[in-house]
């Protein structure tokens, strides 16, 4: 059996999540071997049965360099998200907390699409302390001449497998902030990461 990853409904939706959860470990029960993505994820399923990891990997390639700069400085620290731009991503949320005149950022830009970039981009109109760049999505090699290691990915989701927007960010070497969720703990540091 293949799971990718375990969500804690329980965190979610409450009783009717633990419900749901107990329900999930019933169905896992007959299988003798399970298939899934990483430590966390192993440690989680493994009182059920027999573990094998296949990891999300990352291609490591290169591209020459290039210099594409958004922002109010070019060798300013800007915040970057990559994902879908949907509810369980909670980037509405997030533009509203990095609004702030206490934020050290100045600069937020999104890579990526989904059902919220036009209620987002309204809403980015008003904005008072951060100037946010909806990309879209950009291939590989446009991101590696928009994002550079002085970077900072910002990500605020309510549930996640595996991200690999966070692995490529950590192979980028960028700093990598977290919402403190199970699927963001294999790929992320402790002080990073955020309740």
């Amino acid at each position: 059996l293949y799971v990718p990853m375990f969500v804690n409904r329980k965190e979610l939706w409450g009783i009717i999540g633990e419900v749901y959860n107990q329900l999930f470990y019933t169905f896992l029960y007959p299988y003798k071997n399970i298939i899934t993505i990483n430590q966390v994820q192993r440690d989680i399923f493994s009182k059920y049965a027999s573990i094998t990891i296949v990891p999300n990997i990352i291609s490591k390639r290169r591209f020459p360099h290039c210099n594409i700069k958004l922002g109010t400085n070019q060798t300013e620290k800007r915040l970057y998200f990559i994902g879908r731009l949907d509810k369980q991503k909670r980037v509405r949320e997030l533009i509203k907390w990095l609004d702030s005149s206490q934020v050290k950022f100045h600069t937020f830009l999104i890579i990526g699409e989904g059902e919220e970039r036009n209620r987002l981009e309204k809403e980015c109109k008003k904005l008072k302390h951060i100037q946010v760049f909806f990309c879209g999505w950009l291939s590989p090699m446009e991101q590696e001449c928009l994002l550079t290691s002085n970077d900072v990915f910002i990500i605020n989701s309510s549930y996640e497998g595996d991200p690999m927007a966070i692995r490529e960010a950590n192979d980028r070497g960028s700093q990598v902030i977290a919402r403190d969720i199970l699927g963001h703990k294999e790929s992320t540091y402790a002080q990073n990461r955020y309740r």
